[in-house]
C-alpha cells in the first residue's frame, strides 16, 4: 500500500469510528478495534456493517478464512457469514436476520435501507437527527421534533421541568419556540402558557384583555418566570387540562377536562360567555393542594370570565351590569377563583381572584382599564399575595 493509500485508509477508519461513536451516543453500544473494528448496537444486538477486517492495515488475508461484516477496499459492504479471497473482496451470502444497516445507508448487495436514528444525518422520514440524547434542543432521540412538554415526558420519561424547544405545529406553520416545562407534578407533561407577575408592569389589563384571547402578541420570556409572560402555546397548542400554580407558596391546582383537545385556550377562553353569570358554570379541581379552610375562597372550582354577585346568589342582574360606575370590581376576564372581598360569597368582587384584568372603570376608586389587578388568582383569598409573586397557567 502506497503512503497516499494509507493515508486514506487512515482517514476512512477515522470516518468510521466518528460515526460509530455517534451511535453510542444515542443507542449504547460498544466499539471494537481488534481484529474487527465497527459499532455494535447494544439495542438490537447488531453490529453496525460499518466494519473492516484489519490485518497490517490492509483488508487482504492469506487464505480463505471467514469473517462476519468485512470491507472490502472499494467501500461496499457486505454482511453475514462470508468468504474472503485472497484479494480480500468479501462475497458470498447473507446469514438469516442480517441487517446490513449502516451510517451510510448501505446494505448487502448495495441496496436501500431505513435511516439510522443517531447518526447526526438527516434520513427519510426522519424529522431531526442531531446525534445526542439532550431532549431540551428540539429533536429526540427518536430522530422526532417535540409538540408540547407532554410529548417530550412521554418519549423521554424522567425529563426534569425547566424550558425545552417545541414545534407545535411543524416546519409549514409557526417556527420553533422555547417553552417552559413543569414534568413532576400531577403526572407532569405541561406547557406554561401565561404568567401574572407582580413585576410592576401592567400587562394583564381590561384594555389588553384581548391578550389572552385573539390577539397573538407576545409577552416575556420562559427563562425569567418572575415577569409577566405569554408563550405562543396559549395560541397554538390543542389542550385537554388546565394547572395553576401560585409561588413562592407553591400552592397548586389541576382541572381535568376543560378542553375538548381539539382547541387551543386562548380559543377557547375567547368563545366563552362574558360576563359569565351561572355559578354552575365552574370546573371541579381533579389535583391539587387548594383549599377553602381557613380561607375567603368559596370554592376550588375554576371559573372565567366571571361577573360580581357581590355576595348575592340571586343578583344575576347585577351581575350581568357591567356599567355601573359604583360597582367597580363587577367582572373578571380570564380565568377567576370563586371568592370574597368585602362581602360574602358568592362571587365577590372577582376580579380580586382572576389574573389581572377588570372589566369596570372607576378612575376615583383607583380601578381604570389599564390598571393590572393584583389578585393573583386563587392568591388574594387564601392570604399568599405578596410582593413579587405570581400565577403561572399551564395547558397539557
Amino acid at each position: 500500500m502506497s503512503e497516499t493509500d494509507l493515508e486514506v485508509h487512515m482517514f476512512e477508519r477515522i470516518d468510521e469510528l466518528t460515526r460509530c461513536a455517534r451511535r453510542l451516543t444515542v443507542r449504547g453500544g460498544l466499539c471494537s478495534t481488534l481484529v474487527v473494528s465497527g459499532c455494535f448496537d447494544a439495542e438490537d444486538g447488531e453490529q453496525s456493517s460499518e466494519t473492516e477486517a484489519t490485518t497490517g492495515g490492509s483488508a487482504s488475508t492469506a487464505g480463505p478464512t471467514s469473517t462476519s461484516g468485512s470491507t472490502p477496499n472499494d467501500g461496499t459492504v457486505t454482511t453475514g457469514v462470508s468468504s474472503s479471497d485472497g484479494g480480500g473482496t468479501a462475497s458470498g451470502p447473507s446469514s438469516p436476520g442480517s441487517t446490513g444497516t449502516t451510517a451510510g445507508n448501505e446494505s448487502s448487495g448495495g441496496g436501500e435501507v431505513g435511516p439510522m436514528c443517531g447518526n447526526g444525518v438527516i434520513e427519510q422520514d426522519e424529522a431531526c437527527d442531531d446525534a445526542n440524547a439532550d431532549a431540551h434542543d428540539g429533536c429526540l432521540s427518536d430522530c422526532t421534533v417535540p409538540v408540547s412538554c407532554l410529548d417530550i415526558l412521554t418519549k423521554e420519561p424522567g425529563s426534569v421541568s425547566g424550558v425545552y424547544l417545541i414545534d407545535t405545529d411543524g416546519p409549514s406553520g409557526f417556527q420553533a419556540y422555547h417553552a417552559h416545562c413543569e414534568m413532576e407534578r400531577d403526572g407532569g407533561g405541561w406547557t406554561l402558557v401565561i404568567v401574572s407577575a407582580d413585576d410592576g408592569h401592567d400587562t394583564w389589563t381590561w384594555n389588553n384583555h384581548d391578550l389572552m384571547t385573539s390577539d397573538t402578541f407576545l409577552v416575556g420570556t420562559p427563562y425569567v418566570l418572575s415577569e409577566d409572560y405569554k408563550s405562543p402555546a396559549l395560541h397554538l397548542l390543542d389542550f385537554t387540562d388546565l394547572f395553576f400554580a401560585h409561588e413562592p407558596s407553591g400552592v397548586w391546582a389541576a382541572y381535568a377536562g376543560v378542553g375538548g383537545g381539539s382547541s387551543d385556550v386562548g380559543s377557547f377562553m375567547e368563545g366563552l360567555v362574558f360576563p359569565q353569570c351561572n355559578l354552575q358554570a365552574g370546573y371541579p379541581m381533579t389535583a391539587g393542594d387548594l383549599t377553602t379552610l381557613g380561607t375567603n375562597l368559596c370554592s376550588t372550582d375554576l371559573y372565567f370570565h366571571a361577573g360580581d354577585y357581590d355576595g348575592n346568589e340571586s343578583a344575576v342582574d347585577s351581575c350581568q351590569n357591567i356599567t355601573t360606575s359604583s360597582m367597580h370590581d363587577t367582572a373578571s376576564f380570564g380565568p377567576t377563583w370563586n371568592g370574597t372581598n368585602n362581602s360574602s360569597c358568592p362571587m365577590d368582587d372577582p376580579p380580586h381572584h382572576g389574573l389581572g384584568p377588570n372589566a369596570a372603570t372607576c378612575d376615583s376608586c383607583g380601578e381604570n382599564g389599564d390598571v393590572e389587578h393584583d389578585g393573583r388568582g386563587f392568591a388574594y383569598a387564601m392570604g399568599l399575595a405578596v410582593d413579587g409573586d405570581r400565577l403561572e397557567m399551564y395547558v397539557r
